[in-house]
């Protein structure tokens, strides 16, 4: 008896999000068509297509188009899927597979039993575009939902997204990760030292033990966007073009006074800004700014070095006012002095002993300092909450509307109104006693590692590090002599420390 062939068959599952746990989950819906296509006795060639994601957006079915040029090209006879909410939502779905259907695939839709193929009449095909409407009109109206939500809330200062590196999120309200909030913080701080690049300080946190929710490291582009982002100061950013469901206009880009706290202190974040705005543009900025003009002298004639620009270097020189150079001297690239200057900044350590001494004295205030602040600090957020759970309430209220756009907006201002003097004072808190501790005990460990640190800077950087740290600096036939200010000096001979005395 000859033996016959089994017709070939895939089969298409799909969910709208990875969590959805109704009854048709992708499990579900996998077994459901096997058994659909054991029972017909067709032979499944391909492993299922499994799409877990929103399919009405075109850019997000690149599943459904492999899978629909899989059947093109192999000339599978038929398509199982549960229903035709599940295979298409949209009309260029529909319409790439009707031409198929109209010339060799089957198309089986397994939970009302119904099919789709070349001998199906007129009545058939439009019931099954009338129902793609339905499922592209449902589609649209949770998009609107969606929507309108989402714009409430941001609205009124809530956050109805993931949270970012440092916050927790729940009921759209952000609240500082206890776990995340104090290395976010210090990351914040070494970066407005204008010591860190942002690679140094991808580098740096790394090795201070902060870690993304998945265990790895901290990429640069996050940390970059982090040093950017409003919502670290309590702002949360509006992503429309315009507001279509609130009252008040809004515009893409628009920062909105959030209803979390910031957790970083608004003095940290100008600095972090202004390190930013230096950085721009490294290249050109370099090609113009002569980070060392006025400070370099040369050792043969004490005249200032000149500074002037060629080929995109910049050079210094020893001249007098007339124009000549001195004859002891030569031009010295703004790298070459660079290299110098980093090489001499290694001198810069406090001794192990007196290391370990001050940071203890620092731990032992800042422990001193806690109980009072972690008492004023529960306090004032008992305040925030309740601010909060106001401004929450009003908006629920104004959904169900209860309260009028006018009443609800005089309660809001009413309320945000306290809420900016109860922030303002947890503001103080934060900039007390504690923050001129941090800064100390940061301060400690950036002079552990100063020539890192230079290296990571901006010439502008580099101008003001030097001014603070050296009251001379000389030239002669490439050998470069430092004179530390006074204050200095004990630091800068640290390598002298012996049996606890300074010796300059």
């Amino acid at each position: 008896m000859p033996k016959t062939t089994r017709e070939t068959a895939v089969i298409f599952c799909r969910v709208s999000t990875a969590a959805q746990a109704d009854k048709w989950s992708l499990p579900v819906q996998l077994e459901h068509n096997k058994e659909y296509a054991r029972k017909k006795g067709f032979k499944v060639i391909h492993e299922p297509w499994s799409i877990t994601e929103s399919g009405y957006k075109e850019r997000n079915r690149r599943a459904f188009k492999v899978m629909v040029e899989y059947v093109k090209q192999n000339h599978i006879q038929h398509l199982i899927v549960l229903n035709v909410e599940r295979l298409s939502r949209d009309l260029h779905g529909m319409l790439a597979l009707d031409g198929l259907s109209r010339d060799f695939l089957t198309i089986h839709f397994t939970e009302s039993g119904e099919t789709i193929d070349k001998n199906s009449n007129g009545d058939k095909r439009t019931l099954w575009v009338i129902k793609v409407a339905f499922a592209r009109a449902f589609i649209d109206e949770l998009k609107e939902k969606a929507r309108r939500s989402f714009e409430g809330r941001l609205n009124v200062g809530l956050y109805p997204a993931n949270p970012p590196l440092g916050f927790s999120c729940k009921k759209n309200m952000l609240s500082p990760n206890e776990a995340e909030m104090p290395m976010v913080s210090k990351m914040f701080k070494y970066y407005s030292s204008g010591l860190y690049s942002e690679f140094a300080l991808a580098e740096k946190m790394y090795e201070e033990g902060l870690r993304t929710r998945k265990g790895r490291k901290v990429s640069v582009a996050t940390i970059s966007e982090a040093l950017n982002n409003r919502l670290y100061i309590g702002f949360v950013k509006w992503p429309f073009t315009e507001s279509k469901y609130v009252a008040a206009p809004h515009y893409k880009g628009e920062w909105i006074k959030g209803q979390h706290d910031g957790i970083v202190d608004r003095a940290t974040w100008d600095r972090v800004q202004e390190v930013l705005k230096e950085r721009s543009h490294p290249w050109s900025r370099r090609n113009s700014f002569q980070a060392y003009r006025g400070q370099l002298r040369c050792g043969a004639c004490g005249r200032l070095m000149t500074p002037y620009t060629a080929k995109g270097h910049v050079y210094y020189y020893s001249g007098n006012p007339r124009g000549e150079r001195c004859s002891h001297s030569r031009g010295y690239t703004e790298l070459a002095i660079e290299e110098s200057i980093k090489g001499t900044l290694a001198r810069f350590s406090f001794p192990k002993e007196l290391y370990d001494w001050l940071r203890e004295t620092l731990m032992v205030t800042s422990k001193d300092n806690q109980s009072a602040i972690r008492a004023e600090r529960k306090r004032l957020q008992t305040d925030l909450n309740r601010c909060r759970a106001d401004l929450e309430a009003i908006f629920n209220l104004t959904l169900e509307k209860i309260f009028g756009l006018e009443v609800a907006r005089a309660k809001v201002e009413e309320i945000r109104a306290r809420q900016g003097q109860l922030e303002s004072a947890m503001q103080s808190l934060e900039n007390a006693a504690d923050s001129s501790i941090n800064d100390g005990l940061m301060l400690l460990e950036l002079v552990q590692d100063l020539p890192r640190a230079f290296e990571a800077a901006s010439p502008q950087q580099h101008s003001k590090m030097v001014r603070i740290l050296f009251k001379k600096i000389t030239v002669l036939d490439g050998k470069f002599d430092f004179v530390p200010h006074d204050v200095f000096v004990p630091l800068y001979n640290a390598g002298f420390y012996k049996q606890g005395e300074w010796r300059a």
